[in-house]
């Protein structure tokens, strides 16, 4: 791992990432997270995330998620549940983490 990498967040095999960054977007532009996913020009990646081993990803896009709204709520909202906290969370681990790197 280059040196001015620093781990603040480990995601453990079947856990799920990425909804941080869109929570993060649509605070960010104080719109919900369903207006975010329409104006995909509001996406902006708020965090980077790098394997440390060998690993297999799913993916879900951004129309999909948006399908999964209409179609499945509950899965949708089961993703994005507690999400503010979860991304409140994940900055005060990034703010420790770079105090210490």
């Amino acid at each position: 791992m280059p040196i001015n990498n620093v781990v603040y967040v480990e995601i453990m095999e079947g856990d799920d990432f990425g909804q941080a960054d869109i929570i993060g977007c649509a605070l960010e532009n104080d719109q919900d997270i369903e207006a975010v996913l329409k104006v995909t020009e509001l996406l902006v990646r708020q965090f980077t995330v790098q394997a440390l081993v060998d690993c297999e990803l799913f993916t879900l896009n951004i129309s999909c998620l948006g399908r999964m709204r209409q179609e499945f709520i509950e899965a949708f909202l089961q993703i994005f549940n507690r999400g503010e906290e979860r991304l409140r969370r994940i900055m005060q681990q990034k703010l420790r983490a770079i105090k210490r790197g």
